[in-house]
Protein backbone atom coordinates (compact mmCIF):
# COMPACT_ATOMS: atom_id res chain seq x y z
CA UNK A 1 0.00 0.00 0.00
CA UNK A 2 1.43 3.08 -0.81
CA UNK A 3 0.64 7.25 -0.56
CA UNK A 4 1.22 9.79 -3.34
CA UNK A 5 1.56 13.43 -2.78
CA UNK A 6 0.02 15.23 -6.49
CA UNK A 7 1.37 19.02 -6.80
CA UNK A 8 -0.65 21.69 -5.55
CA UNK A 9 -0.50 25.31 -5.12
CA UNK A 10 -2.97 25.57 -2.39
CA UNK A 11 -1.62 23.32 0.93
CA UNK A 12 -3.87 20.79 2.61
CA UNK A 13 -3.62 18.71 5.89
CA UNK A 14 -4.49 15.16 4.74
CA UNK A 15 -4.23 11.75 6.43
CA UNK A 16 -4.42 8.49 4.85
CA UNK A 17 -4.39 5.80 7.21
CA UNK A 18 -5.45 1.79 7.24
CA UNK A 19 -6.47 -0.50 10.07
CA UNK A 20 -7.25 -3.85 10.32
CA UNK A 21 -5.65 -4.91 7.46
CA UNK A 22 -6.60 -8.94 6.84
CA UNK A 23 -6.15 -11.13 3.99
CA UNK A 24 -8.29 -14.12 4.02
CA UNK A 25 -9.49 -17.33 2.15
CA UNK A 26 -12.03 -16.25 0.16
CA UNK A 27 -14.85 -18.52 0.32
CA UNK A 28 -18.41 -19.17 -1.80
CA UNK A 29 -21.39 -18.91 0.16
CA UNK A 30 -22.43 -22.68 -0.30
CA UNK A 31 -18.61 -23.55 1.14
CA UNK A 32 -18.10 -24.71 4.72
CA UNK A 33 -15.81 -22.85 6.69
CA UNK A 34 -12.13 -23.28 6.34
CA UNK A 35 -11.46 -25.47 9.67
CA UNK A 36 -14.95 -27.60 8.81
CA UNK A 37 -13.08 -28.37 5.83
CA UNK A 38 -9.97 -30.26 7.10
CA UNK A 39 -12.25 -32.51 9.87
CA UNK A 40 -15.40 -32.77 8.17
CA UNK A 41 -16.21 -36.39 7.21
CA UNK A 42 -20.06 -36.64 6.98
CA UNK A 43 -21.36 -35.40 3.83
CA UNK A 44 -23.92 -32.04 4.09
CA UNK A 45 -26.92 -32.21 5.34
CA UNK A 46 -29.85 -31.50 2.57
CA UNK A 47 -32.14 -29.96 4.93
CA UNK A 48 -31.80 -27.74 8.04
CA UNK A 49 -30.60 -29.06 11.37
CA UNK A 50 -33.08 -29.98 13.87
CA UNK A 51 -32.79 -27.61 16.99
CA UNK A 52 -33.07 -29.40 20.19
CA UNK A 53 -32.68 -26.08 22.44
CA UNK A 54 -32.58 -22.39 21.20
CA UNK A 55 -32.52 -19.15 23.45
CA UNK A 56 -33.21 -15.73 21.96
CA UNK A 57 -33.53 -13.78 25.33
CA UNK A 58 -36.66 -12.33 24.29
CA UNK A 59 -39.03 -13.20 26.78
CA UNK A 60 -36.55 -14.44 29.53
CA UNK A 61 -33.36 -16.57 30.19
CA UNK A 62 -34.93 -19.43 28.75
CA UNK A 63 -34.28 -21.53 32.06
CA UNK A 64 -30.56 -20.54 31.81
CA UNK A 65 -29.27 -19.58 35.83
CA UNK A 66 -26.50 -17.26 36.88
CA UNK A 67 -23.52 -18.92 38.18
CA UNK A 68 -23.23 -17.90 41.86
CA UNK A 69 -19.75 -18.22 42.41
CA UNK A 70 -18.91 -14.96 40.04
CA UNK A 71 -19.13 -12.03 41.85
CA UNK A 72 -20.40 -10.44 38.26
CA UNK A 73 -23.99 -11.18 36.43
CA UNK A 74 -25.91 -10.79 32.92
CA UNK A 75 -28.84 -9.05 32.18
CA UNK A 76 -31.63 -8.41 29.99
CA UNK A 77 -31.35 -6.02 27.71
CA UNK A 78 -32.25 -4.55 23.83
CA UNK A 79 -30.54 -1.08 22.91
CA UNK A 80 -28.31 -2.79 20.56
CA UNK A 81 -28.63 -3.37 17.05
CA UNK A 82 -30.44 -6.65 16.76
CA UNK A 83 -28.38 -10.14 15.33
CA UNK A 84 -29.07 -9.83 11.47
CA UNK A 85 -32.15 -11.86 10.27
CA UNK A 86 -33.48 -12.33 13.45
CA UNK A 87 -37.13 -10.60 14.66
CA UNK A 88 -36.36 -10.06 18.38
CA UNK A 89 -34.29 -7.64 20.01
CA UNK A 90 -33.56 -8.74 23.39
CA UNK A 91 -30.07 -10.56 24.45
CA UNK A 92 -27.98 -10.86 27.08
CA UNK A 93 -24.95 -8.33 28.77
CA UNK A 94 -22.57 -8.44 31.02
CA UNK A 95 -23.89 -5.52 33.45
CA UNK A 96 -22.56 -2.11 33.67
CA UNK A 97 -21.63 -2.01 37.28
CA UNK A 98 -19.44 -5.49 37.23
CA UNK A 99 -15.80 -4.32 37.84
CA UNK A 100 -12.33 -4.78 36.32
CA UNK A 101 -11.27 -8.42 36.72
CA UNK A 102 -14.52 -9.77 37.77
CA UNK A 103 -16.40 -12.92 36.07
CA UNK A 104 -20.17 -13.69 35.22
CA UNK A 105 -21.38 -16.67 34.65
CA UNK A 106 -24.97 -17.83 32.48
CA UNK A 107 -25.43 -21.56 32.93
CA UNK A 108 -27.64 -23.66 30.49
CA UNK A 109 -30.30 -26.35 31.97
CA UNK A 110 -28.18 -29.37 31.99
CA UNK A 111 -28.63 -31.87 28.89
CA UNK A 112 -29.21 -35.74 29.01
CA UNK A 113 -26.67 -37.83 27.46
CA UNK A 114 -28.14 -38.65 23.84
CA UNK A 115 -26.78 -40.84 21.42
CA UNK A 116 -26.91 -37.95 18.94
CA UNK A 117 -23.55 -36.77 19.30
CA UNK A 118 -21.36 -34.49 19.01
CA UNK A 119 -23.98 -31.73 18.94
CA UNK A 120 -23.60 -28.64 17.60
CA UNK A 121 -23.03 -25.20 19.85
CA UNK A 122 -24.00 -21.99 17.62
CA UNK A 123 -24.46 -18.50 18.69
CA UNK A 124 -23.61 -14.64 18.62
CA UNK A 125 -21.46 -12.47 20.53
CA UNK A 126 -21.14 -9.13 20.70
CA UNK A 127 -17.54 -7.26 22.02
CA UNK A 128 -17.06 -3.47 21.75
CA UNK A 129 -14.45 -1.35 23.03
CA UNK A 130 -10.64 -0.80 24.09
CA UNK A 131 -9.90 -4.03 26.94
CA UNK A 132 -12.96 -5.39 26.87
CA UNK A 133 -11.77 -9.06 28.70
CA UNK A 134 -13.29 -11.91 27.30
CA UNK A 135 -16.26 -14.23 26.66
CA UNK A 136 -15.31 -17.92 27.24
CA UNK A 137 -17.68 -21.36 26.42
CA UNK A 138 -17.03 -23.77 29.42
CA UNK A 139 -18.50 -27.39 30.25
CA UNK A 140 -19.87 -28.62 33.63
CA UNK A 141 -20.47 -32.71 33.80
CA UNK A 142 -20.89 -34.20 37.03
CA UNK A 143 -21.58 -31.18 38.97
CA UNK A 144 -17.86 -29.81 38.16
CA UNK A 145 -16.29 -27.48 35.33
CA UNK A 146 -14.51 -29.30 32.67
CA UNK A 147 -11.30 -28.05 32.73
CA UNK A 148 -10.14 -25.71 30.06
CA UNK A 149 -12.03 -23.41 27.67
CA UNK A 150 -14.28 -25.21 25.16
CA UNK A 151 -14.17 -21.69 22.90
CA UNK A 152 -13.12 -18.29 23.79
CA UNK A 153 -12.53 -14.69 22.52
CA UNK A 154 -10.35 -11.90 24.10
CA UNK A 155 -10.03 -9.79 21.01
CA UNK A 156 -13.12 -6.94 20.66
CA UNK A 157 -14.68 -7.26 17.06
CA UNK A 158 -16.51 -3.69 16.91
CA UNK A 159 -19.83 -2.68 17.05
CA UNK A 160 -21.39 -6.15 15.68
CA UNK A 161 -22.63 -9.16 16.01
CA UNK A 162 -20.27 -12.21 15.20
CA UNK A 163 -21.43 -15.44 15.08
CA UNK A 164 -19.66 -18.81 16.76
CA UNK A 165 -19.79 -22.49 16.95
CA UNK A 166 -18.39 -25.53 18.99
CA UNK A 167 -19.01 -29.25 18.52
CA UNK A 168 -19.71 -30.45 22.25
CA UNK A 169 -20.21 -34.30 23.49
CA UNK A 170 -23.11 -35.71 24.60
CA UNK A 171 -21.77 -39.11 25.98
CA UNK A 172 -22.49 -37.72 29.27
CA UNK A 173 -25.20 -35.37 30.94
CA UNK A 174 -23.71 -31.53 30.17
CA UNK A 175 -24.65 -27.76 30.71
CA UNK A 176 -22.96 -25.32 28.86
CA UNK A 177 -21.65 -22.04 31.27
CA UNK A 178 -21.70 -19.11 29.08
CA UNK A 179 -18.41 -16.94 31.15
CA UNK A 180 -17.41 -13.23 31.27
CA UNK A 181 -14.57 -11.42 32.29
CA UNK A 182 -14.44 -7.49 32.63
CA UNK A 183 -11.14 -6.11 31.30
CA UNK A 184 -9.62 -2.77 31.96
CA UNK A 185 -12.56 -0.79 30.46
CA UNK A 186 -15.79 -0.60 32.54
CA UNK A 187 -17.71 1.00 29.38
CA UNK A 188 -17.25 -2.31 26.99
CA UNK A 189 -20.30 -3.90 25.82
CA UNK A 190 -20.10 -8.07 26.02
CA UNK A 191 -23.44 -9.59 25.17
CA UNK A 192 -24.47 -12.83 23.68
CA UNK A 193 -27.79 -13.99 21.99
CA UNK A 194 -29.12 -16.61 19.25
CA UNK A 195 -27.29 -19.63 21.55
CA UNK A 196 -28.90 -22.93 19.58
CA UNK A 197 -28.28 -26.31 19.95
CA UNK A 198 -29.10 -28.43 16.89
CA UNK A 199 -29.16 -32.49 16.78
CA UNK A 200 -25.87 -32.60 14.61
CA UNK A 201 -21.88 -31.61 14.35
CA UNK A 202 -20.93 -28.67 13.29
CA UNK A 203 -19.04 -30.25 10.78
CA UNK A 204 -22.59 -31.63 8.90
CA UNK A 205 -24.11 -28.43 8.44
CA UNK A 206 -22.78 -24.72 7.27
CA UNK A 207 -22.17 -22.97 10.47
CA UNK A 208 -22.36 -18.68 9.20
CA UNK A 209 -18.91 -18.32 10.44
CA UNK A 210 -16.39 -15.91 8.89
CA UNK A 211 -13.84 -17.04 6.42
CA UNK A 212 -10.90 -18.75 7.35
CA UNK A 213 -8.14 -16.00 7.94
CA UNK A 214 -4.98 -16.57 6.70
CA UNK A 215 -3.15 -13.29 8.08
CA UNK A 216 -5.22 -10.17 10.51
CA UNK A 217 -3.06 -7.42 11.59
CA UNK A 218 -5.18 -4.23 13.62
CA UNK A 219 -2.03 -3.09 14.55
CA UNK A 220 -2.86 -2.78 18.24
CA UNK A 221 0.02 -4.62 19.84
CA UNK A 222 2.28 -4.96 16.92
CA UNK A 223 3.29 -4.12 13.03
CA UNK A 224 2.52 -7.69 12.39
CA UNK A 225 5.42 -8.27 10.42
CA UNK A 226 4.54 -5.18 8.35
CA UNK A 227 7.75 -3.14 7.05
CA UNK A 228 6.91 0.75 6.63
CA UNK A 229 8.84 2.12 3.56
CA UNK A 230 9.61 6.20 3.59
CA UNK A 231 10.46 8.39 0.36
CA UNK A 232 9.77 12.16 0.54
CA UNK A 233 7.31 11.31 3.64
CA UNK A 234 7.08 8.89 6.22
CA UNK A 235 4.30 6.30 7.35
CA UNK A 236 3.69 6.57 11.12
CA UNK A 237 2.54 4.25 13.66
CA UNK A 238 0.42 5.68 16.16
CA UNK A 239 -1.75 5.94 18.38
CA UNK A 240 -4.37 9.45 19.07
CA UNK A 241 -3.38 9.25 22.98
CA UNK A 242 -0.18 10.50 22.27
CA UNK A 243 -0.21 14.02 23.18
CA UNK A 244 3.00 14.31 21.64
CA UNK A 245 1.71 14.08 17.85
CA UNK A 246 1.40 17.58 16.05
CA UNK A 247 -0.59 17.12 12.90
CA UNK A 248 -4.26 16.40 12.52
CA UNK A 249 -5.40 13.17 13.57
CA UNK A 250 -8.93 11.42 14.10
CA UNK A 251 -9.78 11.67 17.86
CA UNK A 252 -10.61 7.31 17.64
CA UNK A 253 -8.87 4.53 15.41
CA UNK A 254 -11.38 1.75 13.76
CA UNK A 255 -10.35 -1.18 15.98
CA UNK A 256 -11.34 0.10 19.52
CA UNK A 257 -13.16 3.36 18.70
CA UNK A 258 -11.41 4.87 21.40
CA UNK A 259 -8.00 7.07 21.47
CA UNK A 260 -6.23 4.28 23.14
CA UNK A 261 -6.30 2.27 20.09
CA UNK A 262 -3.45 2.19 17.15
CA UNK A 263 -2.97 2.37 13.49
CA UNK A 264 -1.42 3.64 10.80
CA UNK A 265 -1.21 7.16 9.22
CA UNK A 266 1.00 9.09 6.34
CA UNK A 267 1.08 12.59 7.57
CA UNK A 268 1.22 15.07 4.12
CA UNK A 269 2.64 18.17 5.90
CA UNK A 270 4.12 20.11 2.95
CA UNK A 271 3.73 20.55 -0.77
CA UNK A 272 6.45 18.09 -1.86
CA UNK A 273 5.36 15.59 -4.50
CA UNK A 274 5.61 12.20 -5.45
CA UNK A 275 5.46 8.75 -3.52
CA UNK A 276 4.77 9.06 0.21
CA UNK A 277 6.01 5.68 1.56
CA UNK A 278 4.68 2.46 1.22
CA UNK A 279 3.05 0.22 3.86
CA UNK A 280 4.68 -3.62 3.05
CA UNK A 281 3.05 -6.78 4.40
CA UNK A 282 5.26 -10.22 4.73
CA UNK A 283 5.52 -12.27 1.89
CA UNK A 284 2.87 -14.53 1.49
CA UNK A 285 2.31 -18.33 -0.56
CA UNK A 286 0.01 -18.24 -3.29
CA UNK A 287 -2.29 -21.38 -2.81
CA UNK A 288 -3.05 -23.01 -6.64
CA UNK A 289 -6.69 -22.42 -7.93
CA UNK A 290 -7.70 -20.33 -4.59
CA UNK A 291 -8.44 -16.78 -4.29
CA UNK A 292 -7.33 -14.93 -1.86
CA UNK A 293 -9.44 -11.63 -0.37
CA UNK A 294 -7.81 -8.69 1.10
CA UNK A 295 -10.04 -6.28 3.59
CA UNK A 296 -9.03 -3.09 4.93
CA UNK A 297 -10.26 0.13 6.45
CA UNK A 298 -8.51 3.54 5.41
CA UNK A 299 -9.40 7.19 5.99
CA UNK A 300 -8.75 10.32 3.68
CA UNK A 301 -8.91 13.66 4.57
CA UNK A 302 -8.74 15.30 1.88
CA UNK A 303 -9.36 15.67 -1.92
CA UNK A 304 -8.58 12.27 -3.39
CA UNK A 305 -8.16 13.52 -6.73
CA UNK A 306 -5.15 15.40 -5.85
CA UNK A 307 -3.22 12.51 -3.44
CA UNK A 308 -3.59 8.75 -3.94
CA UNK A 309 -3.91 5.90 -1.68
CA UNK A 310 -3.25 2.77 -3.73
CA UNK A 311 -2.77 -1.22 -3.20
CA UNK A 312 -0.15 -3.16 -5.44
CA UNK A 313 0.98 -6.81 -5.48
CA UNK A 314 4.25 -7.86 -6.43
CA UNK A 315 4.50 -11.52 -7.30
CA UNK A 316 7.93 -13.68 -7.31
CA UNK A 317 8.94 -12.95 -10.50
CA UNK A 318 7.68 -9.46 -11.32
CA UNK A 319 10.08 -6.82 -11.59
CA UNK A 320 6.91 -4.11 -10.79
CA UNK A 321 4.29 -4.28 -8.41
CA UNK A 322 0.80 -4.60 -9.97
CA UNK A 323 -1.88 -1.94 -8.56
CA UNK A 324 -5.30 -3.79 -7.78
CA UNK A 325 -7.06 -0.97 -5.97
CA UNK A 326 -6.46 2.85 -6.08
CA UNK A 327 -8.78 5.28 -4.16
CA UNK A 328 -9.86 7.56 -6.97
CA UNK A 329 -12.94 9.41 -5.98
CA UNK A 330 -13.55 13.16 -5.19
CA UNK A 331 -14.77 13.86 -1.91
CA UNK A 332 -14.05 15.84 0.73
CA UNK A 333 -14.81 13.47 4.62
CA UNK A 334 -14.14 14.80 7.87
CA UNK A 335 -12.03 11.63 9.46
CA UNK A 336 -14.78 8.68 8.39
CA UNK A 337 -13.75 5.41 8.60
CA UNK A 338 -13.93 3.24 4.94
CA UNK A 339 -14.14 0.10 4.26
CA UNK A 340 -12.71 -1.86 1.15
CA UNK A 341 -13.71 -5.96 -0.03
Amino acid sequence: MSAERAGMTLLLQILVMAAALQVRAAQQAQQLPAEDVITATAPLATTAPSESWHCTFQDDFCNMTTVSSYKGHWERNNTLDKVPSVQDTWYVAMSGNTSKGQRAGLETPVFSSSPVTPRCLTFFYYMDGANTGQISVLLRRGGDLVEGALWTQGRPQGQEWMPAHADIDFNTSVSIVFESKRGNNVEAVLALDEITIVEMSCNSFQPTDEPDQRTMCDFEDSLCGFTLENEKGEWLWITPHDKAINFPHPAHDHTYSTDFGHYLVAPLMDNREGLVGRVVTPEFTEELNKTQCLTFWYMHNGQTNKDALTVSIKHDLDIFARAVWRETSEFLVNFEWRKVV
